[in-house]
């Protein structure tokens, strides 16, 4: 009878210890899965912010154009203004 009963505990832990492996392998695979989108997301996140931060390089850029374009014109309007004058004179 011991044997018996030692037969059925030793049968019992085998397939609760197969049951756990079979858990442990599907939580390794879970979690391999789980790296890799993380993987991505950071790859993703990262082109984001290039992404914005070229955006604002543009923006600064744009924004010095007008400047210098501005600047530009009122030296021009300044330049014929003076030409204008010196023809008077002349």
């Amino acid at each position: 009878m011991q044997s018996l009963h030692s037969g059925v505990v030793a049968t019992e832990h085998t397939d609760e210890l197969q049951q756990l492996q079979a858990q442990l392998q599907t939580l390794q695979q879970q979690l391999q899965e789980a790296k890799a989108q993380l993987q991505e997301a950071k790859e993703h996140e990262d082109l984001l912010k290039t992404a914005r931060e070229r955006e604002q390089q543009l923006q600064s850029a744009r924004q010095q154009l007008q400047d210098l374009q501005a600047e530009l014109q009122a030296t021009l309007a300044e330049l014929r203004e003076i030409q204008s004058r010196i023809a008077q004179y002349q």
